[in-house]
């Protein structure tokens, strides 16, 4: 096997070039690696009489011997990261196949024998590439720390593109994983002190493959003389992914997907098809929240009735966009609470989009236990089985079962892809038994998606429903019931049930210079009811030069009779030639009058770690306040802290936010929140910073928590040097690795500490050691390569107390250097030791040298 790049020293060592292995390199490059050439060692320049011996480079730059990690790439992708063991061969060395390695590349079973695969499975000898597979080739590249191996095609069991074998994913580690989330809020309004608090945490324990988890939130308030406490417990499960089948078994609490049917919590099993797990090119939500708040305002989010999310927002418009996942379904409730109490409130639509999928896909859900739905007085049970399947490019069919004691409905439908957009009908029948009654009915649901290039319109979806008036959903199905078995016959129930709902939402962009039209909105009425609900929003964005403005009118027709038009405009425009401080205005009008607002924002520090808000508002009753807010992502936690100052009112709150990770050798913090995560340890190597995460530093114990992994997929993750210490030296940098979801993986970075090592030689007759020669160390490790001028660099391990030095194979071609421990130690401040120092022969003797480091002398026996 040949190799295209300088030397490559063994895992340990790093990485040593020289300009005499460069040029050998490309000379070696320029005629081909497989064949075998004579260089003129004359071309490499010693003292008179001395000559290198460069035999060894005559079929191109060898690799020693020894066990590398490596990047591997087959026909040019890349694979992932592999260790390769590279032995001596007749003709200098070659690398050696393992198991794990072939199953990454995917060869077809009929190519290698049952011979072969036994060999390699008990890995006991060493078999190259080409010897397995004909026509193939591996080549080292040490430039670039990669195996580049080229196999024909016929020989290649065929992949999706993006395909990463589930035998690379990774578990990772036993440990104890934490979200959290805090928010204390103070408010005193006309002499009229309350407090409130909220925390949420997702809390668990990763086990041999096996994740725990418990996601609940407190909620405390105190006003006047009362107090009041409450926990939600949102979820508490376990799950473990199923590879083989593409599927994760979900055992506890949890919630439905919400594609076929609407999503409902549940306490049970449940085995379901994990998209992810897919592909990127055979893969077929939470929304964004929007909204604009006039103060330090509390932002509350309920979903079904529960309070998923809470958080203070400074003044003027936000975004959530991290709300943790609950399904597919159900539509959020919104409340803004301002400084001065009042409260605004809307609701978010959230409903699936279509259900194409690509031909030959199954996706299937298995779900059976009890509803887990609160203020109920009985407890029902609840079975739901889906599947989906792509019949062809347009046709996907589905259906959907789903029941209880006293409930059963069944679900058929397709998605068709047309020239004309995706649609997707279908049909569902309920049968309901309730108050010693029985209802049947049908209800009817059609959705549509399509973008016109031709004119840049994007009609998101817009889904129509309609059911019948015998027609329960599960949910209507079991608050009915829970009426009569609370009330019996006495009381009639008034339950409003929808009858047809209709939602949309579009987009047209007109290019740069024009902005962007959009309309968002839904409409429903319901039986034994004559109220309708509606909402529409209909906006328009636009930016000239560095002006940003955004006007939007929003209908709301509420059931109860009444409706209000909301009219918005904001504005933007950057302050200096930075993109990172703004000035922003906003005025809103609404049935009550007119609200204005200004504020200056911005964001500061090397990783951007600190934000501000500085605002003033007026509000409808022309009465003034002002606001201050910031936050700190410092590299442990997320920290936060507003004020508002008010007529007759102030309110003050705090937060904080963000995960630890638990490991047997550790504990990691960080300011940022995912379900996946890496624990990065380089010891010795406090202070650094991982590269695309802005302010995540190793720690004192050289460990650091990084979020957000993408599982199931490659992961790279590379740690910059800058800002650890500059006696410690990273022996790779980058690593790549692929979780499966809610995992913790460790990535080990080996280092090395010591000092910096350059070292003048000279031979006992004077002369400098020759251009090229080989370094190694007591065991016979090689560690550097004597450079121009009998220079020779390297990284000191305080182990080391001599060198040896070879050019070539006769005893008079080799040396030894002697290191004076004690000499070395009185410049241990120093970040680079400068010595000079004659080379002798195999038997040592005492001699004199210079030391030099930070101006200082040392003497050497």
């Amino acid at each position: 096997m040949a190799s295209t790049a300088s030397s490559f020293q063994p895992t340990g060592r790093g990485l040593r070039r020289s300009f005499f292995t460069l040029c050998l390199t490309a000379a070696a490059a320029s005629y081909g690696a497989d064949d075998s050439y004579d260089f003129n060692d004359e071309f490499v320049r010693n003292m008179p009489g001395v000559k290198i011996d460069v035999s060894r480079y005559a079929k191109g730059n060898p690799v020693d011997p020894g066990i590398y990690t490596l990047d591997i790439y087959l026909n040019g992708r890349q694979l992932g990261r592999n260790t390769v063991r590279v032995i001596p061969d007749k003709d200098g060395t070659k690398a050696c196949l393992s198991w794990d390695l072939v199953k990454s590349l995917a060869i077809k079973e009929s190519v290698i024998t049952d011979q072969q695969a036994e060999r390699l499975r008990a890995a006991e000898e060493c078999l190259s590439l080409e010897e397995v597979v004909k026509g193939s080739n591996a080549t080292i590249n040490s430039g670039d720390m990669q195996l580049d191996i080229a196999i024909p095609q016929i020989y290649l069991a065929r992949a999706a593109r993006g395909y990463v074998s589930p035998a690379f994913w990774e578990r990772g580690e036993n440990a104890f994983t934490l979200n959290y989330t805090t928010n204390y809020y103070r408010a005193v309004r006309r002499d009229e002190e309350s407090h409130s608090f909220y925390g949420r945490a997702l809390a668990g324990f990763n086990i041999n493959g096996w994740m725990l988890r418990h996601d609940g939130a407190l909620s405390w308030q105190r006003q006047r003389n009362s107090e009041l406490h409450h926990y939600d417990n949102i979820n508490s499960y376990v799950q473990r992914d199923i590879t083989a089948i593409r599927s994760r078994l979900l055992l506890g609490e949890g919630n439905t997907s919400g594609e076929i049917f609407d999503t409902l919590s549940f306490r049970g099993a449940q085995l379901s098809t994990v998209d992810q797990m897919w592909p990127d090119s055979q893969r077929g939500y939470a929304p964004e929240i929007h909204g604009v708040a006039r103060s330090n305002a509390q932002v509350t989010v309920r979903q079904n009735g529960s309070k998923i999310f809470e958080t203070t927002v400074p003044p003027g418009a936000f975004n959530i966009n991290d709300l943790y996942p609950t399904g597919y379904g159900g539509d959020l409730d919104v409340t803004i609470q301002e400084a001065d109490g009042s409260e605004t409130r809307f609701t978010v639509p959230f409903a699936a989009i279509t259900r194409l999928k690509r031909p030959g896909m199954t996706y299937y859900t298995l779900t059976g236990g009890v509803s887990r739905r609160e203020n109920l007085v009985y407890t029902p049970a609840l079975y739901q089985a889906t599947l989906q399947h792509g019949i062809s490019n347009s046709l996907t069919g589905y259906a959907g079962v789903q029941g209880s004691d006293n409930y059963q409905s069944l679900l058929l439908g397709g998605a068709f892809g047309l020239p004309i957009g995706a649609i997707s009908l279908d049909i569902s029948h309920a049968k309901t038994a309730y108050g010693g009654q029985t209802a049947r009915g049908m209800s009817y649901r059609a959705t549509y998606s399509k973008k016109l290039s031709l004119t840049n319109t994007n009609l998101t979806i817009a889904a129509w429903r309609f059911s019948t008036s015998g027609y329960y959903s599960y949910n209507d199905a079991i608050q009915i019931n829970n009426h009569y078995k609370k009330n019996g016959n006495k009381k009639r129930s008034y339950l409003s049930r929808p009858k047809e709902r209709f939602s949309v939402t579009a987009s047209q962009n007109f290019g740069d210079s024009f902005g962007n039209l959009y309309l968002t909105g839904f409409a429903q009425n319901y039986w034994d009811n004559s109220a309708a609900n509606t909402q529409f929003q209909l906006g328009y964005t636009h930016a000239y030069k560095q002006i940003s403005y955004t006007f939007s009118a929003n209908r709301l027709l509420y059931s109860t009779g009444g409706q209000d038009t909301q009219l918005s405009l904001d504005v933007s425009l950057p302050l200096g030639n930075s993109a990172k401080n703004y000035f922003t205005a906003n005025a809103a009008h609404n049935k009550d009058g007119i609200t204005t607002q200004t504020s200056v924002n911005g964001i500061s520090g090397d990783h951007n770690q600190y934000n501000y808000n500085i605002s003033a508002s007026r509000d409808v009753d022309k009465r003034y306040s002002g606001s201050v807010s910031g936050q700190y992502r410092s590299p442990y936690s997320t920290l936060s802290l507003s004020h508002t100052q008010g007529s007759r009112y102030h309110t003050t709150s705090a937060g904080a936010s963000g995960a630890v990770v638990a490991l047997s050798d550790g504990m990691a913090f960080s300011a940022y929140q995912s379900k996946t995560y890496a624990v990065v340890k380089a010891a010795d190597a406090g202070g650094a910073h991982v590269v695309g995460y802005p302010n995540i530093v190793l720690n004192k114990q050289g460990l650091a928590l990084v979020p957000n992994l993408n599982p199931y997929r490659i992961n790279e993750l590379a740690i910059d040097p800058k800002g650890i210490d500059l006696d410690v030296e990273l022996d790779a940098t980058q690593q790549r690795v692929i979780p499966v979801e809610g995992a913790v993986v460790k990535l080990n970075y080996q280092t090395r500490k010591g000092k910096s090592l350059l070292i003048r030689a000279r031979q006992a007759d004077g002369n400098v050691l020759p251009y090229g020669a080989s370094v190694q160390d007591e065991k016979g490790n090689k560690v550097s390569t004597v450079s121009q001028g009998g220079q020779i660099y390297l990284r000191l391990d305080k182990e080391i107390n001599q060198l040896q030095v070879s050019w070539g194979d006769r005893s008079a071609e080799r040396c030894q250097l002697n290191l004076d421990p004690d000499t070395l130690a009185s410049s241990e401040k120093s970040a680079l030791i400068s010595v000079t120092v004659l080379c002798y022969g195999t038997q040592p003797q005492t001699v004199d040298y210079a030391s030099t480091s930070a101006g200082t002398v040392g003497k050497q026996g």
